[in-house]
C-alpha cells in the first residue's frame, strides 16, 4: 500500500516514479516507511553553482505506531 501511494504521489510531483525506493520495516508495534529519491540528473540540480541545491539523493523516513495512545 505505501509503495503505491509514493508511486502515485512521485508522479503527481512531475518526478520519476522508477527513481523512487521505498522500504517498508514492520514490527509488531511499529511501521516505518522509508523513501530514497534520486534526484542526481533533475534539472535543478544544475543549477547547484548557483544556488544552494538538495542531496543528490533525498531520504524522508515516516514512523507509524500501531495500536494504543
Amino acid at each position: 500500500m505505501a509503495r503505491a501511494f509514493v508511486g502515485l504521489q512521485v508522479g503527481d510531483l512531475g518526478l520519476d516514479s522508477a527513481k523512487a525506493a521505498v522500504e517498508v520495516e514492520s514490527t509488531p508495534n511499529v511501521i516505518r516507511v522509508n523513501i530514497a529519491y534520486d534526484a542526481s540528473d533533475h534539472p535543478l540540480m544544475a543549477l547547484s553553482g548557483l544556488i544552494p541545491s538538495p542531496p543528490k539523493v533525498i531520504r524522508r523516513t515516516a514512523v507509524v505506531r500501531l495500536g494504543g495512545y
